[in-house]
């Protein structure tokens, strides 16, 4: 069970696929289903789960010694499974979007 910031999720299930297109180019698609979430945002989220299905796309910038950098954007749509007002209309779900700079590290294989 993971509690962040007065939402509790009890379920937690995920679905995703990653296509290597190049050397430094990286395609992924993502579906993801939280059963079981309950919420003491004003009932923003509903108890029914929040779906969530996104793509993005990875490009490596380079690789400096054991240290590589990335360039990550994504695009997801957000199902919040409630009703929503907003700018005189009502939402159900919404559209996000991110841009992330990972940096990651890897040993370096040293011999003896």
């Amino acid at each position: 069970m993971v509690a962040n910031a007065g939402i509790t999720t009890q379920m937690y299930a995920t679905l995703t696929a990653h296509w290597g297109v190049s050397d430094k180019w990286q395609i992924s698609a993502n579906v993801v289903s939280l059963y079981g979430l309950s919420s003491t945002a004003r009932g923003l989220l509903s108890t029914n789960g929040v779906g969530t299905v996104g793509v993005n796309a990875r490009y490596q910038i380079g690789e400096y010694g054991d240290w590589g950098v990335s360039l990550l954007g994504a695009i997801e749509y957000v199902d919040w499974q409630v009703r929503v007002p907003v700018g005189g209309r009502t939402l159900t779900g919404a559209p996000a979007g991110s841009l992330h700079l990972p940096v990651t590290y890897k040993a370096s294989k040293r011999s003896p």
